[in-house]
């Protein structure tokens, strides 16, 4: 069972129309702002690329291990990887041409990743997104205003988590394309909302995170920049996006803050962490071994029983 699963991945990548459009029906994916990873039982041909790394069996199930853990991430043992996983997976069960393996090999994953977080990992990703960039903004709201509102564009996962953690301590307004899924996180987190595209206003706002790859739209230019720079001299600009929005406009200044400087600031030095980290990664090949058994026994089952046993096994939608 185990070894037919193979894992497909590459960093910092998102698959073109034309790889989406080949992907096998039954395959799983993710794709984040530092990877794509893909499950299957056959690995899409374009994967035989040099950039792609594949795994198979037991080495797969480890490599989505240490990922789900966060002990691949650059901000190490992050939770939104948690969440970005959850969120593929109940996308996945709504397919009609799932893979019961691969639902099955994913269920027992959030299980022994859940018990893995639990016993060795706790506070190891305390710092997160949202936290380091309010210790980035902090001075200069300090600086500015106490009762700043901080704009943040995008309504994605990144954007969720920036917007949960930071309406505890500043009043934020939201803008994005999607609007119903702005409109749904503002009033979740009674935030205000800016109308999509109405780039001028913008500058209104000294404190501005910007969650929108450069992919995606053309956010900000040299003019509306300079514009915002000279309204807020004690502003600041924190791009998140990948690739970069900023990067792409050619803006360049000392209060603007990237993706590079949350992961610098996020850099995990601390001895006690490296230990819990080691520690984790002990456990991970104990639960390897223990899990790859486990797939083997019931793979022995349904030979001996036929599907009778493993046929339809429950699809359990996560929260």
């Amino acid at each position: 069972m185990i070894n037919n699963l193979f894992l497909c991945h590459r960093q910092n990548y998102k698959l073109s129309h034309a790889e989406k459009a080949v992907l096998p029906s039954e395959c799983f994916t993710l794709q984040t702002c530092q990877r794509t990873l893909l499950l299957a039982t056959l690995p899409p041909q374009f994967c035989q690329n040099a950039e792609w790394q594949v795994y198979r069996g037991a080495q797969a199930y480890e490599w989505l291990l240490e990922t789900i853990c966060g002990l691949k991430s650059k901000l190490i043992g992050e939770h939104e990887i948690v969440r970005q996983f959850k969120d593929a997976y109940n996308h996945y069960l709504l397919s009609d041409h799932r893979n019961k393996m691969i639902s099955i090999v994913l269920q027992k994953l959030f299980l022994d990743a859940k018990s893995l977080r639990t016993d060795y990992l706790v506070g190891l990703g305390q710092r997160t997104y949202g936290s380091i960039v309010r210790k980035m903004l902090q001075p200069h709201i300090q600086q500015s205003s106490p009762h700043s509102t901080i704009l943040i564009s995008g309504s994605g996962q990144m954007a969720e988590e920036i917007t949960q953690y930071l309406c505890k301590y500043y009043p934020i307004t939201l803008s994005a394309r999607n609007e119903k899924k702005v409109e749904s996180l503002a009033q979740q987190h009674r935030a205000g909302l800016l109308n999509w595209q109405r780039f001028k206003n913008y500058s209104q706002f000294p404190f501005i995170i910007n969650t929108i790859s450069s992919e995606a739209t053309d956010l900000f230019c040299q003019k509306s920049f300079e514009a915002w720079r000279q309204r807020h001299p004690k502003g600041m600009l924190v791009d998140l996006s990948s690739p970069s929005l900023i990067k792409k406009a050619g803006l360049e200044d000392q209060r603007i803050r990237n993706l590079e400087d949350v992961y610098q600031a996020g850099a995990l030095r601390e001895r006690q962490k490296i230990q819990k980290i080691i520690a984790a990664k002990k456990a991970i090949l104990t639960i390897l071994e223990k899990r790859v058994e486990w797939f083997h026994q019931k793979e022995d089952k349904q030979r001996l029983y036929g599907n009778a046993i493993t046929s339809q096994s429950p699809q359990i939608q996560l929260i």
